[in-house]
Order: C-alpha cells, then sequence, then structure tokens
C-alpha cells in the first residue's frame, strides 16, 4: 500500500463534519447596498441601460458573487489561519427559482439593498436564498428572492 503525505490546504479538510462548529442560518447573513442614490457617484452607469431602465443581468451577476461569498464564509473552517485559503470552491449548481413581486419596479434612482443567507446545508451542497430590497412609497420592499444551489468542490481536485 502506498503512502499519501497530505500538504497544504488539504490538511485542513475536515473528516467529519461533528468537528466544525455549529452554525445557524443567521450567522451566515450578508447585506450590501449598490448606491444608485447619489447622482455623482459612476454607480448608476454600470446598473442602468440607456433607456433608464435597471440592468436585470448586471443584477443577478452581483446576487452569484455575493451568494458565493455567503457560501464560502458560511463553510469556513476556523482551524484556517487569516492567510490561509479554504480547500473548497464553490460553484453555482443552478438557480432554483427567482421570484419577482409584479407590483414592485426597480427604480433606477434609489439604492438598491442585496441581502442573504444559506437556508439549507448538505454533505457537499448549500442553498443560499437572496433578496433585493428597495425603498417604494416609504419603506423597505423586498422586489425579488432568488434561490441558489451551490456545491463544494477540492480546490486541488477540482
Amino acid at each position: 500500500i502506498e503512502e499519501t503525505k497530505v500538504t497544504g490546504v488539504m490538511q485542513k479538510v475536515v473528516s467529519d463534519q461533528s468537528l466544525l462548529p455549529k452554525r445557524k442560518p443567521s450567522d451566515s447573513y450578508v447585506q450590501a447596498v449598490i448606491p444608485l442614490s447619489d447622482p455623482d457617484n459612476n454607480v448608476r452607469d454600470k446598473y442602468i441601460t440607456f433607456a433608464k431602465k435597471i440592468r436585470f443581468g448586471r443584477l443577478l451577476e452581483d446576487f452569484d458573487s455575493l451568494a458565493g461569498l455567503i457560501c464560502y464564509n458560511h463553510n469556513l473552517n476556523p482551524a484556517l489561519g487569516p492567510d490561509q485559503k479554504s480547500p473548497y470552491a464553490f460553484v453555482t449548481r443552478l438557480v432554483d427559482r427567482i421570484e419577482q413581486s409584479p407590483s414592485k419596479l426597480l427604480s433606477p434612482y434609489k439604492d438598491i439593498i442585496l441581502d442573504g443567507q444559506v437556508t439549507w446545508v448538505g454533505r457537499s451542497s448549500m442553498e443560499c436564498t437572496m433578496n433585493i430590497k428597495q425603498e417604494i412609497d416609504g419603506e423597505l420592499a423586498k422586489v425579488i428572492t432568488a434561490r441558489y444551489l451551490f456545491v463544494a468542490v477540492l480546490s486541488e481536485t477540482s
């Protein structure tokens, strides 16, 4: 039998999930703001079309990136040092559903809030529920909800 030496980040792969700290979905909650209300910043140019409509594809890219970050942080092993990377890479497997409120439309002139958290965890996959919110009629309203399924792969073995 040939013996294999484990090196690098692979040493930090936990053999038993019970060795990891318990986490609640709320522990993974993250919020980010897209500042569209400030007319002096250049952010609007990235999110608004020539017809003064929101670039939905750009929002979906940000949704996906933020969901991936949430999953990565939720899975982070506390045994890793500040300069060490996780042995796992998280890949978007699918977007389960995107629901938009039919009565609420996004304004290109008000800040957009993206938020989300892990809502389900399996052995090698996790679901992250994401929301897009914006102030409508003086209240913060949930305009879009999407559920992302991510799978974890060992970054050294793909």
